[in-house]
């Protein structure tokens, strides 16, 4: 998702009526309304005589539902868009490091590798305690 997809979504939310809202189903009557807590239509339907809207319950769930989930979904993008830069950030300067190491190795002679075994730490010892 793009910046500015983001940004859309987030400006169409930001524009439509605030929320939360809700689906007062009634019964198993395949006919429902979206409308706020306080009872504003937000969806409406009308029975009877008159043209209406026919929707099914999940679907009447979900549309209620987007109002308060869109904007949250929209803050974790914008959270984890977040955290995906820092790690870059963080990753660039790994990379850095790793290339200074690397540079530095190369310009470090080769020293012939000295085991522990090939060490006598005893002797060392004794000479510096016969210099005291």
């Amino acid at each position: 998702m793009t910046e500015k997809e983001l940004q859309r979504i987030k400006e169409r939310c930001e524009k439509a009526t605030s929320g939360p809202w809700e689906s007062p189903w009634v019964g198993n009557h395949p006919d429902a309304f979206i409308a706020k807590y306080d009872g504003t239509a937000i969806v409406g339907v009308e029975w009877y005589d008159f043209p209406h809207l026919s929707v099914l319950k999940e679907d009447a769930e979900f549309i209620a539902n987007a109002r308060e989930d869109i904007p949250k979904l929209i803050a974790e993008v914008e959270k984890l868009k977040k955290k995906v830069k820092q790690l870059r950030k963080k990753i660039r300067k790994i990379d850095e490091m790793n290339d200074t190491i690397i540079s530095t190795m190369k310009i470090i002679p080769s020293r012939p590798k000295i085991e522990l075994e090939d060490i006598n730490f005893t002797d060392e010892w004794e000479k510096k305690e016969a210099k005291k």
